[in-house]
């Protein structure tokens, strides 16, 4: 998803749920409000997790040097 579809879909979002508050109960709106709550906070978990993994994980690239040396790094 590109970044500029992912910002329209956001916008669209919350301009459903704005006009969702108009159009219900306080009681149905703080249900609707709650649910979406708990699966952003869920998201955001999937998020952190996602980014803490990314920096301990080891690069694939290594920093094991390989053996035998090369001739220019071992003076006889």
């Amino acid at each position: 998803m590109s970044r500029n579809s992912a910002d329209e879909q956001i916008v669209m979002v919350l301009t459903d749920l704005m006009r969702a508050r108009l159009a219900l109960d306080p009681q149905t709106f703080g249900a609707l409000i709650g649910s979406i709550l708990t699966e952003v906070d869920l998201g955001m978990q999937l998020a952190e997790e996602l980014a803490m993994e990314a920096k301990f994980r080891r690069r694939s690239e290594g920093n094991v040097v390989a053996f035998p040396l090369p001739e220019q790094h071992c003076p006889r």
